[in-house]
């Protein structure tokens, strides 16, 4: 199915007028360090209100209950989001945003990346940057010979770009639903569907099917990876619990099924070493490790690192640090969490929506984190609902493998 023009619009809900920072004084995000006591050693404050002298032009001062002008605690942009033409933008069209024009600058709070309240030195509060209301949004990848970031709407079956130069984001395909897609060795895209996957050029819009592949049990492709050889790595969702599974897609477009057993195969990342590689299974709510052997692509040996918690949500989209740490983007868990490689919880950063989705590491220098989300589009959705988020992460992150299928 052909894809749409690339300069098509995209929709945005008239009631989203404005980019929300949130780093407000209000938010409390988690951490697993201690939390700083709340009493300060020393005398408690007087709670008697000082004496004040008069003006010195006679007017008395306001009491202690007089209304003020309050500052806005969003210290992002306001204001409609803007078409590139710089006039407002209406239900359609191109919207800008204001991401960082070239990465996080701590300590610049227009940019919102001064270390916020809660959070780790280095890592900033979550930046709303395209109020796109996806119903679910996934699979954000960073495409470093545009510096741009391309995302999913599955069931909207759109994918969307983001310039963070100048804040801009737009629809660039719409058609069959997108589970997942890698960057090609040419800087194309291969967009993995419902029963096939496809060459796809953002620029013009072009579309070639490479192959079709349907599996019993299958739903459609969801989550998939390259590998450093350009495979690719596809998880699928099933039509039970037993029927989603992983294949592998060599680069002669050959498909092979290592596994299945489970209803929705999720995110995926590679160690450090690249000698394992993790793997999510949504439905067990459990990320396992396998050996990964680069010459053939065969996976061995899985264990299970980690098991989600009752109260962590459950485990979608993740990435693996430099350090070989993972992230781990938790559906209905309202956070992404920082798990060490033994599978135990470091950090838990807090979401102001509650279907975290999947993250990527993006920007110059892999130092930043692009967030999608689920859950807009509805009437029971809250405002960021859906949205792509922006923050620094403190750390780095290896760029995603490039794939090389038929080529």
């Amino acid at each position: 199915m052909p894809g749409s023009p690339p300069n098509a619009p995209c929709s945005m809900r008239a009631s989203i007028c404005a980019l929300t920072c949130w780093c407000s004084d209000d938010t409390r995000p988690i951490r697993s360090a201690t939390p700083r006591s709340s009493m300060r050693s020393g005398r408690a404050r007087s709670s008697r209100p000082r004496p004040r002298s008069p003006r010195k032009n006679g007017s008395p001062r306001p009491g202690p209950h007089a209304s003020r002008p309050r500052a806005s605690r969003s210290t992002a942009r306001t204001g409609p989001g803007r078409s590139k033409s710089g006039s407002p933008a209406g239900p359609c069209g191109s919207i800008r945003s204001s991401p960082p024009r070239s990465g996080p600058r701590n300590g610049r709070a227009g940019d919102c990346q001064s270390p916020a309240r809660g959070y780790p030195r280095g890592m900033s509060a979550p930046v709303a940057v395209a109020l796109e209301p996806c119903s679910t949004g996934e699979n954000p990848l960073w495409h470093a010979g545009e510096n741009a970031l391309y995302w999913t709407d599955i069931p909207a079956g759109k994918l969307f770009r983001f310039d963070p130069a100048d804040g801009i984001y737009r629809k660039v395909y719409e058609g069959e639903p997108v589970g997942g897609f890698t960057v090609q060795a040419d800087g194309s895209l291969l967009l993995f569907r419902v029963s096939d996957f496809a060459r796809f050029d953002p620029a013009t819009g072009s579309l070639s099917i490479l192959r079709t592949f349907r599996d019993e049990g299958m739903q459609r492709f969801n989550d998939v990876m390259a590998d450093p050889e350009g495979r690719v790595f596809a998880g699928t969702i099933g039509t039970d619990d037993r029927g989603g599974g992983l294949y592998r897609v060599d680069t002669d477009g050959t498909v092979t099924r290592l596994f299945r057993g489970t209803r929705v195969s999720n995110g995926m990342g590679f160690t450090p070493d690249l000698r394992r590689m993790y793997w999510t299974d949504s439905t067990a709510k459990t990320i396992s490790v396998f050996e990964y052997d680069r010459a053939t692509g065969s996976l061995a040996n899985p264990a299970i690192v980690h098991a989600a918690g009752p109260a962590d949500g459950t485990p979608d989209g993740m990435v693996v640090d430099a350090e070989g740490n993972l992230w781990s983007a938790r559906w209905d868990g309202h956070a992404i969490l920082k798990i060490a490689p033994d599978g135990t919880v470091l950090e838990r950063h807090a979401f102001p929506v509650a279907k975290v989705s999947a993250l990527c590491f993006a920007g110059p220098d892999l130092d930043q984190f692009y967030v999608t989300t689920a859950g807009g589009g509805r009437p029971e959705s809250q405002p960021l609902d859906g949205a792509l988020f922006h923050l620094a992460t403190g750390t780095r992150g290896p760029d995603r493998f490039r794939s090389r299928i038929l080529l």
